[in-house]
């Protein structure tokens, strides 16, 4: 995978207090590097929910619950 990408375990971690978050949520064949280069130029810090690819719906209810349990 990507060595941009963390754990959003990770990002957490360090976020306290909670931060304003703006969650995207990519294609489930993933983001081109253009679509990545430009989240990150707009201040977005791209995160992992894990090596197994979710469906885009499913990937929304598992980072909305980790960011839920965290905070």
């Amino acid at each position: 995978r990507e060595a941009a990408r963390q754990p959003l375990a990770n990002l957490m971690k360090s976020a306290v207090p909670m931060p304003p978050i703006l969650l995207t949520i990519g294609p489930e064949g993933g983001w081109s590097d253009r679509e990545k280069a430009l989240l990150q130029e707009q201040g977005f810090v791209l995160a992992s929910l894990g090596q197994r690819i979710l469906r885009t719906e499913t990937a929304a209810i598992a980072a909305i619950s980790a960011i839920a349990a965290h905070f």
